[in-house]
């Protein structure tokens, strides 16, 4: 009807894959919304959430958002933070390293982390960055050692992206 009132040449096939695509689109968010509601965890575009966790292992997903997550675990065994457009800070300050390995697993691309430690967790940190960095922005204090049983390990890959670790 379009081009016998408005003179618009359209025709079905021309429009039809705009059309299939628009619709993937909506079925996606509608996706999106059934996962959200079922408590699903992976953190979507343009969120920024802050929270409380007392699990002993970590996995953090942000896309285009950002979150804020303090850990009160008291057997932190370590866990994995992905941050892609997007970026995550995690407080550590009350929680407790398990006896075992406690390793973290960061992935960054054109996003960041930053870990927030206490001062006498000993951090050893081997992340690999390609246009970005990765670095220990703690400050020595005096009268503070560090616990040779209390070993995080972070390691992974910063990709035009970056993170750091701190303490208070």
């Amino acid at each position: 009807m379009l081009d016998k009132f408005y003179y618009w040449d359209i025709s079905f096939w021309q429009v039809f894959w705009p059309l299939m695509l628009i619709g993937i689109g909506v079925a996606v968010l509608v996706n999106y919304q059934k996962n959200q509601a079922n408590g699903y965890r992976f953190n979507h575009v343009g969120a920024k959430n802050s929270s409380s966790d007392d699990g002993d292992y970590i996995d953090e997903v942000t896309i285009f958002s950002g979150t804020e997550k303090t850990i009160t675990s008291q057997n932190f065994r370590g866990g994995k933070i992905t941050s892609i457009f997007g970026g995550s800070e995690i407080n550590l300050t009350q929680a407790n390293l398990s006896d075992e390995n406690n390793n973290i697993e960061v992935v960054s691309i054109f996003g960041g982390s930053t870990l927030i430690v206490p001062p006498d967790w000993d951090v050893k940190v081997n992340v690999t960055a390609v246009f970005g960095g990765f670095s220990d922005k703690r400050y020595k204090r005096t009268g503070v050692e560090k616990d040779p049983q209390k070993l995080l390990r972070v390691q992974g890959v910063v990709i035009f992206g970056g993170g750091e670790i701190k303490s208070y």
